[in-house]
């Protein structure tokens, strides 16, 4: 019945579609006489549009919203039904022009005991940021400051907080016996633990951004490789460029560079930008199917940044960026920043297929068909369990040099760095990248050495094959590279006492060398 286009216009409207896409348009054209349109909207139709021509609108009382887990640290989609005041928002959307009629499928009883308001951002999302502001600013405990705010935020949520700062690099904690008064002077305590801002810290709450991707940036400027950094960082928040759809699938791997789900944007980007014109521009986003305004917002976004961090003396210069041999050295430079500002990590493990009795079984583990081994599958594990990739990665199902083709037997592990963790149907990464080896153990975090197993445990759980030998050297580059990152951020901010040792200078852009030479010199990464 619906299925006629001569008496029914069925349009599907969400915030992730193009603002070029023909369906938003129709969304708001009047249809012609004897049409009736459907529209079928996300909560996006709320607040965020308005179709002026709407007669009826029927209401599920229902709303997909974005958590938090502080205890396993990830986002997670749950459906739940709406408060009061976002359904008679939504009751608002009929009759604009007209006489109209709202129909919620839930009873006046039901109606009644929907809570009156949505819950305030403070108490739904990470306080990272916030906490950061309050430690600089008002050099308070966070805990005993927002105790005091109109909406109380769990502690948990600002337990995580601070743990997600220490690891991030923001914090550096102590007990109260250990240090002088005059660093005490400086600190606040937290239970049985003090805490100060590192000049890392310092750095961080200078710019107005999520405190990992501005340590992205950060370290992009340090290691000079800014200009795809910015492309990524302004794309965060954005739309993708690449528009949903079946017909736009592929539009990721079209663009591919490297092993990651990030760089194909700055490609697309950097080829876009490179067309003359704005006419220019709005052709190529036509021929390869990319939303144009999309990479116009990017474009503004990269220009505000490059604002920012000239605010912060942090002058960038398109000059002084690494030239790398080749594309796949710059992606595993990349790759190796993004690991470093965000930390997380998971194992690449290529097992053999189940049975397709086995596979389909409630007890089976979520797992990807191996792209270049059919016979083989791939599985994704972090310290907490079995995740799952996005099938629309480009790392979907790949199992990166493990077993290749043209190296038959290799069986060397590999890892994937992820932006985040989100559970919906299960848990799945999003935002994935091959990250070389290493990188995890330069970048790491409570790197032991194990001489008798030759190898290397980082973070606790991420077991790295090294000789004794070069495991040693690791360990040493990496405290040589933690002192050359303290220095710059030192001399960065002003904070403490700041160095001006011109051979340690000398020294700190030879370790930077070195370094680089490490993340992307394809034999370091066997």
């Amino acid at each position: 019945r619906y299925s006629d286009r001569g008496k029914y216009r069925i349009i599907v409207l969400h915030s992730s579609m193009s603002s070029s896409d023909k369906d938003q348009r129709l969304a708001f054209e009047i249809p012609p006489k004897g049409v009736r349109k459907i529209v079928i909207a996300t909560n996006i139709a709320e607040t965020g549009v308005t179709i002026p021509d709407v007669t009826y609108v029927i209401d599920s009382a229902r709303v997909n919203l974005i958590g938090y887990d502080y205890k396993r640290g990830m986002k997670s989609l749950e459906e739940k039904f709406v408060s009061q005041a976002s359904a008679l928002q939504r009751q608002g959307r009929a009759g604009r022009v007209c006489p109209g009629i709202c129909f919620r499928l839930i009873s006046n009883e039901m109606f009644d005991s929907l809570d009156k308001y949505s819950a305030p951002e403070i108490m739904r999302v990470p306080l990272n940021d916030t906490c950061l502001t309050i430690m600089v600013s008002f050099k308070e405990s966070p805990l005993r400051y927002l105790s005091e705010a109109l909406d109380v935020p769990r502690p948990d949520a600002v337990e995580d907080a601070i743990s997600t700062l220490e690891h991030v690099g923001a914090l550096s904690v102590f007990e109260p016996d250990s240090y002088d008064e005059e660093i005490l002077d400086n600190a606040f305590q937290i239970g049985d633990l003090c805490y100060t801002v590192t000049p890392l810290g310092k750095l961080l709450s200078r710019l107005p951004l999520d405190v990992k991707l501005a340590k992205m940036l950060i370290l992009a400027y340090i290691f000079k490789c800014m200009d795809p950094m910015l492309t990524i960082a302004a794309s965060f928040g954005q739309k993708s460029p690449f528009p949903s759809g079946l017909d736009n699938e592929n539009k990721l791997i079209d663009f591919r560079w490297g092993d990651s789900d990030l760089l194909p944007v700055h490609k697309c980007f950097k080829l876009w930008q490179e067309c003359k014109g704005n006419n220019g521009r709005r052709a190529f986003a036509k021929k390869n199917k990319v939303d144009n305004n999309v990479l116009v917002s990017i474009e503004r976004a990269r220009k505000d940044l490059v604002r920012q961090f000239e605010s912060i003396n942090l002058r960038i210069d398109q000059k002084q960026e690494n030239v790398m041999n080749t594309s796949d050295e710059l992606a595993s430079l990349l790759s190796s920043v993004l690991f470093a500002a965000f930390g997380n990590l998971a194992r690449v493990d290529i097992l053999a297929s189940p049975s397709e009795k086995d596979r389909f079984s409630s007890s089976a583990p979520p797992v990807a068909r191996n792209t270049a081994h059919p016979d083989k599958d791939v599985q994704y594990m972090c310290k907490e369990g079995v995740v799952s990739l996005f099938p629309g990665s480009v790392n979907y199902g790949r199992g990166k040099g493990v077993l290749s083709p043209s190296r038959p037997g290799n069986k060397r592990t590999q890892w994937v760095t992820y932006l985040e963790k989100m559970k919906t149907s299960r848990v799945f990464l999003r935002d994935t990248s091959f990250v070389p080896p290493a990188a995890i153990a330069l970048f790491g975090n409570n790197v032991n050495i194990y001489h008798g197993e030759r190898c290397l445990v980082v973070n606790d759980w991420v077991s790295l094959q090294a000789a004794p030998r070069t495991a040693v050297l690791l360990n040493v580059l990496q405290e040589s590279l933690n002192g050359t990152l303290e220095r710059i951020f030192l001399n960065a901010t002003g904070y403490g006492r700041k160095e001006t040792n011109t051979n340690k200078d000398v020294v700190d852009i030879e370790i930077l060398s070195l370094i680089t030479s490490l993340l992307v010199d394809s034999d370091m990464q066997q």
